[in-house]
């Protein structure tokens, strides 16, 4: 079967989740072939992925705004591809992908991974497409599939739709012991620098947290991605006078990602808006302690007090109060880890999200 992924070009989980699923088919019976599609640049990390898989890649640059040029270049693609499966990561092109299905016989499934409570209508609108002009639509949680079915009401179909977990590769993700310093205390994000995420309160939470004088050890806050905010956020540090003690790495391949979250002591994950966190997932794998916006996307995804700490968002001073108890407390962090880790084991397995998948294909 020959599978065309369609998917977001920048730094997210759209890569990532479907990196895991390409790996996943270790029987190699399909062909996985990518079409990247926004208005970021493709990372040199995507494209070294693609070439150890050993798999075929496109990238079609979108302009700000409604670009139908790209639309166009969309459909050129998969008319020189012509796949059997088109897995449709990025629901704004439902309707070039369905104007090419009427053409061609292929099977469309669409994957929903924006958060409800923060869609517009726009993507309100897609949402609504995706059910009439998709074989499948899969959401990616239970709490996401019973937000639908109450929005679609006479739309929702439930021969359609299904629940699909996103999954990871836990061969990748997994617990190292780095060779790091052991007087310097880590503290990490790995997400796109994006309105959705709350990387300014955990910047504020952290410049809280550096004038606590119950805290003796040297803490470093290392921030991870890359997008729309980068600047503001630079600015923010600056503005609080802690350039010298954060850190932004930028965009970083899936292997320096592991690397990256096992050199952290502690992980936190401020947020506005999540489906189903992959950066959670992969710092779960990695039996990292973990803090957390308490959010639909994320409450559902954890348990809360035995796998992560959960905060309000937008509240920098309990974010800051939760990472001074996890600092001071080692037993509590190698607890929350220890947890993690054993539920990322059984739950977020790219294993059982591709044969979940192959049933649709």
């Amino acid at each position: 079967m020959k599978i065309v992924h369609i998917l977001y070009s920048g730094l997210g989980g759209h890569s990532s989740v479907t990196f895991s699923l390409v790996e996943a088919d270790q029987r190699k019976t399909n062909q996985h072939i990518l079409i990247f599609y926004g208005i970021e640049d493709l990372p040199p990390g995507s494209i070294e992925k693609c070439r150890q898989l050993g798999i075929s890649y496109y990238f079609v640059k979108k302009q700000q705004g409604l670009d139908i040029g790209s639309y166009k270049v969309i459909v050129r693609t998969l008319k020189a591809v012509r796949p059997g499966v088109i897995l449709l990561n990025s629901v704004n092109l439902i309707l070039p992908v369905y104007y090419y299905r009427l053409f061609h016989k292929t099977k469309i499934i669409s994957i929903e991974h924006e958060p409800n409570h923060l869609k517009g209508k726009k993507d309100w609108l897609w949402s609504f497409l995706l059910v009439p002009l998709s074989k499948n639509v899969v959401y990616l949680t239970g709490l996401y599939y019973d937000q639908m079915k109450q929005k679609l009401g006479l739309l929702f179909s439930q021969r359609k739709i299904t629940v699909i977990n996103n999954g990871i590769n836990i061969g990748l993700f997994k617990p190292v012991v780095p060779a790091t310093n052991e007087a310097v205390f880590r503290i990490g994000m790995l997400a796109r620098l994006s309105g959705t995420k709350d990387h300014a309160t955990l910047i504020k939470a952290f410049a809280l947290l550096l004038k606590k004088n119950t805290i003796t050890k040297d803490l470093v806050l290392e921030i991870a991605g890359e997008g729309e905010k980068q600047e503001g956020l630079k600015a923010l540090v600056t503005e609080l006078g802690i350039d010298n003690k954060v850190h932004f790495a930028g965009m970083i391949p899936e292997r320096a990602a592991a690397d990256f979250l096992n050199a952290l002591d502690l992980y936190v994950h401020a947020s506005l808006g999540e489906t189903m966190s992959t950066s959670i997932m992969q710092a779960m794998a990695c039996a990292k302690p973990m803090i957390a916006s308490d959010i639909p996307g994320i409450n559902n995804m954890v348990l809360p007090g035995q796998t992560a700490l959960l905060v309000p968002a937008l509240d920098e001073q309990q974010l800051a109060a939760a990472m001074e108890k996890l600092i001071i407390d080692d037993n509590l962090r190698d607890q929350l880890g220890a947890n993690a880790l054993n539920y990322a084991q059984a739950h977020f397995s790219n294993t059982v999200m591709f044969e979940k998948y192959e049933r649709l294909f």
